[in-house]
């Protein structure tokens, strides 16, 4: 991956679905490359939020941390369930709840 990035790939493009390699980073929970990838600057904002709701919505506490790290707004609206809290805690995973309201996500 480092080797792509450093002669020059694209790391911002989506796929036919519109997923970037950011959220499919997050949605594999593939941590050393979401981490590359943000190293990269790969696309911030609002796919960095997104990125965010998504991770929550899978449970992946791991991947939640690291966005979180990175500056992804940890009340940013959106998703099927209106924010990454709302996500986590409909889908029962306490964990993600707990690390997103030590981390002040409103509700």
């Amino acid at each position: 991956m480092k080797l792509l990035l450093d002669k020059g790939a694209v790391i911002d493009i989506p796929d036919r679905d519109g997923r970037t390699p950011l959220l499919l980073a997050v949605e594999k929970e593939y941590e050393g490359i979401l981490k590359v990838l943000l190293d990269r600057d790969a696309q911030g904002g609002f796919f960095l939020d997104k990125s965010l709701l998504n991770a929550s919505a899978g449970g992946h506490d791991t991947v939640v941390q690291i966005l979180l790290d990175k500056g992804a707004d940890i009340n940013a609206e959106g998703g099927y369930y209106g924010n990454a809290l709302r996500a986590a805690s409909a889908r029962g995973y306490d964990k993600v709840v707990q690390m997103l309201r030590q981390n002040g996500a409103d509700y």
